[in-house]
Parts: structure tokens; sequence; C-alpha cells
């Protein structure tokens, strides 16, 4: 884990998490290339600029190389820009902005319902307020976390 990564927290996001499991959507960085043609796995693997070592690593679209993350492990408690939230990682998933599920969406905290935009529209709108380079099929962690009490 790089211990300098903070993840920063919209307001919602700190309502809604503080309360119940859910998840945080941000930007793989860098961005996966391509779908590997050198892997076995063709097709399942994504190609990324990325290196440990100076070993060149192929990210899985079920993103479970801890060591690619940049905010911790499964389990780990999740360090946010807002003290008083602390969340525990539950998973990591890697998916395009436009496939990710209406479910992953509902447990975001974005308020879509009242919208008449699609819910895609309604999550791409709410990530560009951040990240404004970010694109329909730029890929995106898929972080469940939990909240849990913090240490005494």
């Amino acid at each position: 884990m790089n211990n300098n990564s903070i993840l920063y927290l919209a307001n919602w996001e700190v309502d809604k998490l503080a309360k119940e499991p859910g998840f945080l959507i941000r930007p793989v960085e860098p961005q996966p290339l391509r779908l590997s043609k050198d892997s076995p796995l063709d097709g399942k693997w994504l190609a990324k600029n990325f290196k440990v070592n100076e070993v060149p690593l192929l990210l899985p679209t079920i993103g479970d190389l801890p060591m690619e993350f940049p905010w911790g492990r499964v389990g780990e408690i999740l360090p946010t820009s807002d003290n008083s939230l602390h969340l525990a990682i539950a998973s990591i998933d890697v998916e395009k902005l436009n496939q990710i599920s209406l479910e992953v969406v509902q447990m975001t905290g974005i308020n879509f319902q009242t919208s008449t935009i699609p819910y895609s529209d309604r999550l791409y709108i709410e990530i560009q307020k951040t990240s404004p380079e970010i694109k329909l099929d730029s890929w995106m962690w898929i972080i469940k976390t939990v909240p849990i009490s913090p240490f005494n």
C-alpha cells in the first residue's frame, strides 16, 4: 500500500458510507492500455503500464492484485480524507464506467432516482466533477467498503 495515498471523499459519499456498506468508484491510474494479446488468459486480462521491481504486471479484471490497488488490500482500513469515517475494504474490482451495474450505483449514495437521466449518465456526471478527464469507456476501481467503529 502507498501510505501517501488518501482517498478523497465527497460529502454524499461520507453520508452514505458512514451508515452502511457501499461502493466507491475511482479511476484506475494509469488507465489500462488494451486487452493483452500476450496473456494465456487472452481477453480476460488487461495490459497496464505498471511495474513492481521493474517487472511488468498484468491487471486481472477481478482486480485482486493488492500491489495494484493504491489504497490498501481487502480487509484493511481504507485511508480517507474524512478522519471521522473508518471504512474496511471488503472487495476490489475493476469495471468500465459505462458497464457499472445499477446495483453498484445504488450503493454509492448518488441520488439518481429523482432524475430523468439514466443512472449511468448520472454516475458519469458525478465522477466528472472530480475527474474531468474520465470518459464513458474509462476503467474504474469498484471498491466495496464496510463502516467500522474506530479503535479506542
